[in-house]
């Protein structure tokens, strides 16, 4: 499974952690292509214990 930054064939990040939520018996974190407070209530709403997000250098 690819998620995050999906490509043609791949499968987005938020439709895995719907699948992953009924799949796993451990907590997981949501990471990739998750920007605001939207993507965040999104990822939690859909299952994940919590949100893994990187940081960008605005010029």
């Amino acid at each position: 499974m690819v998620a995050g930054h999906p490509g043609e064939e791949d499968i987005g990040g938020l439709v895995l952690l719907a699948r992953a939520a009924k799949e796993l018996n451990v907590l997981y974190l949501a990471s990739g292509g998750i920007a605001d407070a939207r993507g965040v209530a999104a990822s939690l709403t859909l299952g994940a214990a919590g949100v893994n997000m990187g940081t960008t250098k605005l010029y």
